[in-house]
């Protein structure tokens, strides 16, 4: 008798540990669905095998495995839901081309605004004047996908996303379209719009995340309109502003901002540098010779001090200041225009037809062929 009472109490231990079997595959499937990956297979085996245990005090052994687990379950859906929903904006602005003019002066203003700066060059040595006024500098070349992405982390560990990306490293390459190198060509376009607009595709998930952000982009007034000589230029500020535009509507949706700045003439060494891009451009040879040059002089004439263009034009820190009204504000537009030059020019062009424009033109540039 004693052998056939153990047996019906072995008998009766079977379907329970059955059922347990079932409850706890049924609670790993749940497991399943509220914790991601690892963590979940480690819930279902741990129900799993405890299911094949002896239940402690007449406990189901399936709800010890449940207790058990149940604040490690709580602890990575808390972590996992804070990850994806944290929506606390990110006081961090990175700024491209700080080493001087525009990006050194928006670094500056927006420092001294509170804002954690990570200012940013191709030759991190020249940006310690900046160190000393509180912001962070980071080696950053727009045309290296490996520099791109490395600032771009370095901003999103700290801070979790890039709250503010300024892009503003850019040069003129000046010259008649047919005597610029293709190499130049791809260079100008590499730095002015390839850079710009890879720094916007790293930064958007984190700023997506944060469901805030402000995209700065460092436009002219030379994307409204085009003087001879300054095509490819020209083209490269067209193109930023076609992008801006596609980019502002696309991301509203997620709260962030894409902003255009567009500055006239602005008294920095730009007008060094593109005049040197006509001497790189062949200025001295064939039939563009006399209109290269010609380009070359207008360029550093209108950057002299005392020009007429001059005095319309203003200051970097004229753009970092509507830079930082663009950020304070709640509805920023969609475009600030900067400097009564580029105010000037703008309007002009948009009453002139094509021609009216180009003969507007001519009286300040020679023909080539003439």
């Amino acid at each position: 008798m004693a052998e056939r009472a153990a047996q019906r109490g072995a008998d009766r231990g079977r379907p329970r540990r059955q059922g347990d079997r079932r409850v706890a595959a049924r609670a790993g499937e749940r497991a399943g669905a509220e914790v991601p990956g690892v963590e979940a297979a480690a819930v279902i085996v741990g129900l799993r095998r405890a299911a094949d245990r002896p239940a402690p005090d007449g406990l189901c052994a399936v709800d010890a495995a449940l207790e058990a687990h149940a604040d490690q379950s709580r602890s990575l859906r808390s972590n996992s839901f804070t990850s994806m929903t944290d929506s606390t904006p990110s006081r961090a602005a990175l700024v491209t081309g700080c080493s001087s003019g525009i990006g050194r002066a928006t670094a500056e203003r927006l420092a001294a605004s509170g804002w954690t700066v990570y200012a940013t060059a191709r030759k991190p040595e020249t940006l310690s004047a900046l160190e000393a006024r509180g912001c962070r500098t980071l080696a950053l070349d727009v045309t290296d996908e490996g520099s791109m992405r490395a600032a771009v982390e370095a901003v999103e560990a700290e801070h979790g996303a890039v709250g503010v990306l300024v892009n503003n490293a850019g040069y003129s390459q000046s010259g008649a379209v047919e005597t610029v190198p293709m190499d130049k060509v791809r260079a100008q376009f590499e730095t002015n719009v390839f850079g710009l607009v890879r720094l916007c595709q790293l930064a958007l998930p984190g700023m997506r995340r944060k469901r805030w952000g402000k995209i700065v982009n460092l436009s002219s007034m030379g994307g409204r309109f085009v003087f001879p000589g300054g095509g490819f230029y020209h083209a490269t500020k067209y193109a930023v502003e076609a992008i801006s535009d596609a980019l502002r509507f696309e991301v509203k949706g997620f709260g962030v901002d894409v902003i255009l700045i567009e500055p006239g003439l602005i008294k920095t060494a730009f007008g060094e540098t593109a005049s040197g891009g006509v001497a790189e451009a062949g200025a001295g040879q064939g039939d563009y010779a006399q209109f290269n040059a010609h380009v070359a002089r207008a360029t550093e004439s209108a950057y002299e001090k005392g020009s007429p263009v001059g005095r319309l034009g203003g200051p970097p820190e004229a753009v970092a200041k509507a830079i930082e009204k663009a950020l304070r504000a709640k509805r920023p537009r969609a475009r600030y225009t900067v400097t009564p030059s580029a105010k000037l020019l703008i309007g002009q062009r948009a009453l002139l037809p094509d021609r009216g424009w180009d003969a507007v033109m001519r009286s300040q540039f020679p023909q080539p062929g003439k």
